[in-house]
């Protein structure tokens, strides 16, 4: 499956904020993904991660807040995001404050849709193989099989 990484941008925040919040915006074909799945995580530098699970509005925003503690700045977001018919998907990762923006983050997510892999392929290998591997046995059988030249 292809996925496509979005633009990724930092909020922009007057003061800090307390509670850490990670928002954004999914769109497939640069229109809005509305009601599309979304999973936020969250990664401590010291390794703990924390994740939230939400559904994008009909304009595509989605946002998720974070216990204080939890997503605090420095800390690795990666969204996941896939559409409400679950054929398409897409993923960015950011950085919790990076830019000055403490404890926001911006990541917005464009859906990709998967690249179909033609059934035909895989069973044309198949048969290509049998088909190699039989005329390979054939030709050893038909060495074995000669007389012995008659001698005069």
């Amino acid at each position: 499956m292809a996925l496509a990484v979005g633009t990724l941008s930092l909020g922009a925040s007057a003061a800090a904020a307390t509670t850490p919040e990670v928002m954004g915006t999914v769109t497939f074909n640069g229109a809005a993904a509305a009601n599309a799945a979304v999973s936020i995580s969250c990664t401590a530098a010291g390794g703990g991660q924390h994740i939230r699970n939400v559904t994008a509005s009909s304009t595509g925003r989605y946002n998720a807040s974070f216990v204080a503690g939890q997503c605090d700045d420095g800390a690795t977001v990666t969204v996941v995001a896939t559409s409400s018919d679950g054929t398409n998907s897409g993923q960015a990762t950011s950085t919790m404050g990076a830019g000055g923006t403490s404890q926001r983050v911006e990541v917005d997510i464009a859906l990709a849709a998967p690249v179909p892999l033609p059934e035909f392929i895989p069973l044309t290998l198949v048969l290509a193989m049998i088909a190699s591997a039989g005329i390979v046995k054939l030709i050893r059988r038909k060495e074995f099989e000669r007389p012995p030249p008659i001698k005069r």
